[in-house]
């Protein structure tokens, strides 16, 4: 199996790092576990290859600031011809989440809808946001086992702290633990019995970062930056790395 992780619009990075790996593992399966979006330059074409082939995803942090704010920044800029770059905190609190997603790659998102005319493409907006809506928070592969016996998590963040949670506590508290399995950045990282998680979210320099229970494998494709700029994929049980420069243009950087 074929993990990646936070490929933030770097559609051509992904493609060339896709062509390095034999394709009788890619045939054993691809997942992306969350942040296809936001950043880079082609964040339309990287959702709709991931539709074209079925590509297994699990939601990330920016998938779900997209689905949230992607339609009314869309409509704004459609009808204004202008994207809202400023921050409203302190004027209006309830554009501090639309923003956010904004100055870290959200409008960048979206000029890949553009169409010949500057406008960006609704229906095609609206059809990548209801794909969008339907991906799971987690992939989870108890068939799939290391040399000792530890079977295959796929979550955008870690899932430490929360993983735990019994199934009546994970829905009463159901938006505290999917948060955390997009949002969470824990600063300790405690193993899981019987599990190996693979995630992304937080970038790692000079990685990805590889500990006998877990893999963060985001080795920062968006951040030209040293020790980052880098797209991995892994390989498991057999922990191949792949790796590939970023080869992308325009990509901006902001932590989140």
């Amino acid at each position: 199996m074929i993990i990646f992780t936070d490929i933030h619009g770097n559609f051509n990075t992904f493609i060339a790092l896709l062509d390095k790996i034999p394709q009788s593992e890619k045939d054993k399966g691809v997942i992306i576990a969350g942040d296809l979006v936001d950043r880079g330059p082609n964040s339309m074409q990287m959702v709709q290859y991931c539709i074209d082939n079925n590509i297994a995803v699990v939601m990330g942090n920016h998938e779900d600031m997209m689905i949230r704010e992607a339609l009314e920044e869309a409509e704004h800029y459609n009808k204004n011809k202008e994207f809202n770059w400023r921050s409203n905190y302190s004027h209006n609190p309830n554009m501090a989440h639309r923003n956010i997603w904004g100055i870290n790659g959200g409008y960048v998102a979206l000029a890949s809808y553009f169409d010949k005319d500057k406008n960006i493409n609704m229906e095609l907006l609206k059809s990548h946001i209801e794909w969008m809506k339907k991906l799971p928070i987690y992939l989870e592969y108890k068939d799939l086992k290391n040399k000792n016996g530890e079977h295959l998590l796929v979550t955008h963040s870690s899932a430490n702290r929360v993983w735990r949670w019994d199934k009546n506590r994970r829905e009463e508290h159901k938006i505290a633990f999917e948060s955390h399995l997009m949002w969470g950045r824990p600063t300790t990282i405690k193993p899981i019995k019987g599990i190996f998680n693979i995630f992304g979210h937080t970038p790692v320099p000079n990685g990805p970062k590889i500990k006998s229970c877990y893999a963060n494998i985001d080795t920062g494709c968006f951040y030209e930056s040293e020790g980052y700029f880098k797209l991995t994929a892994i390989q498991f049980p057999e922990m191949v790395v792949y790796q590939h420069d970023n080869i992308d243009k325009n990509n901006i950087y902001h932590q989140g």
